[in-house]
């Protein structure tokens, strides 16, 4: 099911009793002004979430990690209570729940053995060059500020498409040996121990 602003409790209930997955479009019904779909109860029901851009990103951009910051932000913003979605539960409904959606179980979503080979690479340098974080908020920093010009590498069903800078392409087979995927320039031992520092004087400024 699609958009789902209209759903009422007993529907979402009825919904997650029958597996069925609601896909958020949250650009796509801030621009119809449709209304937004009440993620934090179906969550709470165990409605599966997925999220998609319905063909009208919010400013034309077809950005899908800009998608789920802005979905993300919406939920709690309608919750008005707390957090109604974790990064996680995005990212799990992008990632694993969607794709279950359009191609079924086929192990897809995660990095395991024996699943199909679709990994994205980002930039974290870029990503958290100024940012006082730590690896512990890797899903925050991806939520809060990633963007598709974010993407050096991706690989689908184990064949490279990106590699490099977002809109190069590359016909290799996929081989992640000697590529830096994980490479975190932007949080050397000096850059941490500095941000710790920092982070205690601001708690000791504020008194918090």
């Amino acid at each position: 099911m699609a958009h789902g602003v209209w759903l009422r409790p007993d529907e979402g209930a009825l919904l997650a009793d029958r597996g069925v997955t609601v896909v958020v479009n949250t650009s796509s019904n801030l621009r119809l002004r449709s209304g937004l779909p009440p993620m934090r109860l179906l969550a709470q029901a165990g409605t599966p979430l997925a999220f998609g851009l319905d063909g009208m990103s919010l400013d034309d951009d077809e950005d899908m990690l800009r998608e789920m910051r802005l979905a993300y932000h919406l939920a709690s913003a309608a919750a008005a209570d707390g957090e109604a979605l974790s990064p996680t539960d995005v990212l799990k409904g992008v990632w694993e729940t969607g794709r279950h959606t359009i191609v079924g179980d086929d192990g897809g979503g995660r990095i395991v053995e024996g699943a199909p080979a679709d990994i994205m690479g980002i930039d974290f340098a870029a990503l958290a060059h100024d940012a006082m974080t730590s690896r512990s908020d890797v899903l925050s920093l991806l939520i809060g500020r990633a963007q598709k010009r974010h993407v050096r590498l991706l690989i689908v069903g184990g064949r490279t498409v990106v590699d490099g800078a977002w809109g190069s392409k590359s016909s290799s087979s996929a081989s992640i040996s000697n590529t830096a995927l994980f490479e975190d320039s932007a949080l050397t031992p000096e850059k941490v121990k500095k941000i710790t520092e920092t982070k205690s004087l601001m708690r000791l400024y504020y008194n918090i």
